[in-house]
């Protein structure tokens, strides 16, 4: 019989040895067929275990800079404050690194980064640090450290929590971004800085253009923006690309700004990026907060002539290889829509090509109007200087309405109060005499006798220069020779 309890002790032991220890509750419950200095000697064995160092690693699918920030309030919540201290070094100690994070236009805060002492260390070879880790080639923030093995819940309760911050208080999501992925030599940046835009509240009010094109770009535009959940329950892709196309000075660049405005009302991440050659990156960027617009201009400046390897980056990118089913809009422009290689515009990779031209007469009205504010009367007839003005650019229109003001002062001599359509015509021609002597004219042609007589004398001079005057007679002789056959 004792040797049977020896046995059923034994193996009680050996299940317990092999068994995770579960803290719950306040009762620490044994085996009924364990004696306690066998669960002694496990709970010894689990302890030492746990005071045992390993590494740690937890990647949080933000953008670093956010994910650093919601970090420092996971810290403050856990631990109920977010102080850090330096960890040692070979030379001593290192101080704690903080970074300066712009939340916004012209807010920012301070978080950690880098190596640190971890609060519930009990050795200085205990730390954790903060930093950046790739995910299917985006870069996102990266918890890691090393802790003592009782910790790692720990870790993993911060890293749970900075995710489901971030996820609440996206300082990126919904916003207006501008990002230069590289820098000025071209090198790629490892962490570029966003930096948040000032959404213009009047740019849907100044955005003017004839009727017809104002309905392209809601239609193509401007109305998935507004009714994304329409598209997707309509089976439309919120993927999509646009190419603006046009002249300079047409209102492409304001168009960029109206856009700003209609995606971060309706929950869209708007990133403005200056050169369309960083459009892989900015993609990349986007699917951490899509829906996303992104917005490049002077695609012509890469995409022209014969293809390279770089252009072929852009095609492929456009071609959504990565992202056929990311909801991601890519506004591209461009003032040289001849010069841009066809491939750039079959179907698939941009969905519409929106020629954005002058006004026409009516938006003229329009634009004179918008400048002119609450000094011309609603009932003014502005049809002269409408049709004066078509096929001009908004600068001109903008230039008329400041030398009307002049034309009101020197018709009444005092101080005007509004601007009437005689001073917004008389405005209007003089505009458009200037423009006429800015106009580049084509030289007079010459007529064959001229040429005729130019050649002869150019050859008189080369012969007297050689030959004299004896040989210089007898060509001109020939010259005229053949001048009556």
């Amino acid at each position: 019989m004792a040797e049977q309890d020896t046995s059923l002790n034994k193996r009680a032991e050996a299940q317990v040895h092999t068994a995770d220890v579960v803290r719950h509750g306040d009762k620490l419950i044994v085996p009924e067929t364990m004696p306690l200095r066998s669960a002694i000697t496990c709970l010894t064995e689990v302890m030492n275990d746990e005071e045992t160092l390993i590494s740690v690693s937890e990647a949080v699918d933000c953008f670093p800079w956010e994910g650093a920030i919601a970090f420092r309030e996971a810290i403050e919540e856990i631990f109920g404050y977010s102080r850090t201290v330096a960890t040692m070094g070979f030379f001593g100690p290192n101080p704690p690194k903080e970074i300066s994070i712009e939340t916004g236009p012209n807010t920012k805060v301070s978080a950690p980064w880098g190596k640190f002492h971890f609060a519930l260390a009990e050795s200085d070879e205990e730390w954790i640090g903060t930093g950046s880790t790739e995910r299917d080639g985006r870069v996102v923030f990266q918890i890691a450290g090393v802790v003592k093995k009782k910790f790692r819940s720990v870790i993993l309760q911060l890293a749970d929590r900075t995710r489901q911050i971030v996820t609440a208080k996206s300082i990126y999501r919904g916003k207006a971004l501008r990002i230069n992925f590289t820098d000025a030599s071209g090198a790629v940046d490892k962490i570029p800085t966003p930096r948040f835009l000032s959404v213009n509240p009047s740019a849907l009010t100044d955005m003017v253009y004839s009727k017809d094109l104002e309905q392209l770009m809601e239609t193509n535009v401007m109305a998935p923006l507004r009714h994304p959940d329409a598209c997707r329950k309509s089976g439309i892709p919120l993927k999509r690309g646009i190419l603006l196309a046009g002249p300079y000075g047409t209102g492409k660049s304001l168009f960029a700004a109206a856009v700003a405005k209609v995606a971060t009302d309706n929950g869209w991440t708007y990133i403005y990026i200056k050169d369309a050659s960083e459009l892989s990156h900015a993609i990349k960027f986007a699917k951490s907060y899509q829906p996303a617009v992104i917005f490049a201009e002077d695609v012509d400046r890469h995409v022209t002539g014969e293809r390279t390897d770089a252009m072929d980056v852009i095609l492929n990118t456009l071609d959504g290889i990565d992202s056929k089913s990311s909801e991601i809009m890519v506004v591209l422009t461009t003032n040289h829509l001849d010069q841009v290689n066809r491939a750039m515009l079959r179907p698939g990779r941009l969905d519409v090509i929106l020629n954005v031209i002058p006004p026409d007469a009516e938006a003229v009205q329009r634009l004179v109007r918008l400048y002119g504010r609450n000094l011309i009367t609603d009932g003014e007839d502005l049809s002269e200087v409408g049709m004066i003005l078509a096929g001009q650019t908004p600068a001109v229109m903008r230039e008329a309405v400041e030398r009307s003001k002049l034309s009101g002062i020197a018709r009444t001599g005092e101080a005007f109060n509004l601007i009437n359509a005689t001073d917004l015509a008389i405005a209007a021609r003089t505009l458009m005499q200037q423009q006429t002597l800015l106009i580049d004219k084509p030289p007079v042609p010459i007529t064959w006798g001229e040429q005729m007589g130019s050649f002869i004398a150019d050859r008189a001079i080369e012969t007297l220069k050689s030959n004299g005057l004896a040989v210089m007679e007898r060509q001109i002789e020939e010259i005229h020779g053949h001048l009556e056959i």
